[in-house]
């Protein structure tokens, strides 16, 4: 996938424009993809290095997808995943100039991690952590991509790299005033949003 640059300055401007999704790199080019939500269970869903992107969108500074009735499935850190959906406090996000998520944890794509439906035998899973969890684990950046319904719809779903893929997006050069907070190991868990769930439960209901 190719990427070009579009400089947005301030959260007025990320509020009015289209929609977005994320994208996962490695620096040694053998990832280079879109990254979809796979439901995993009531109200969650992990990002998995798979076209077609999953869409999200901006709204009161939160970034996540957009269910309808006014609700959001936000992007989230629920245990050592990359996830998005109503079982934790939405992420506080903040990109660079070079449209990286900044963060103080290290990002892996990765298979074999015993996810509740098994994906990740087959597809890799973005997960977070100061060490890879096993040797399939490759370390990627994560980037916020530009969501385009026909770019997407062409963009490859394996994680090979490919230098002759026709399907390009647009890069935002996007921060926040309030940088990605420490988030907890696998063992710590995460902050139930209660509220959320609360709120969302028929909506949650409705993915099972």
């Amino acid at each position: 996938m190719k990427f070009s640059t579009l400089a947005l300055s301030g959260m007025a401007a990320v509020a009015s424009a289209e929609t977005y999704s994320l994208a996962a790199q490695s620096a040694d080019g053998s990832i280079s993809s879109p990254l979809t939500g796979f439901h995993e269970g009531a109200g969650f869903s992990y990002f998995a290095v798979a076209g077609p992107g999953t869409e999200l969108t901006w709204r009161d500074g939160t970034l996540g997808e957009d269910v309808g009735n006014g609700a959001i499935f936000s992007v989230n850190y629920f245990e050592n995943y990359l996830s998005f959906g109503i079982l934790s406090e939405p992420a506080q996000l903040t990109f660079d100039k070079d449209n990286t998520l900044v963060s103080n944890e290290t990002f892996w794509a990765c298979n074999n991690l015993n996810d509740p439906y098994n994906y990740s035998k087959n597809t890799k899973l973005i997960v977070f952590g100061e060490d890879k969890v096993n040797d399939s684990c490759v370390e990627v950046k994560i980037k916020l991509v530009e969501f385009s319904s026909s770019s997407s719809a062409e963009a490859s779903s394996t994680t090979e790299a490919s230098s002759s893929a026709e399907a390009t997006s647009t890069l935002v050069t996007l921060t926040t005033s309030t940088a990605v907070p420490a988030v907890t190991s696998a063992e710590g868990g995460a902050v139930k949003n209660s509220a959320g769930i609360a709120a969302l439960a028929g909506l949650a209901a409705m993915m099972l």
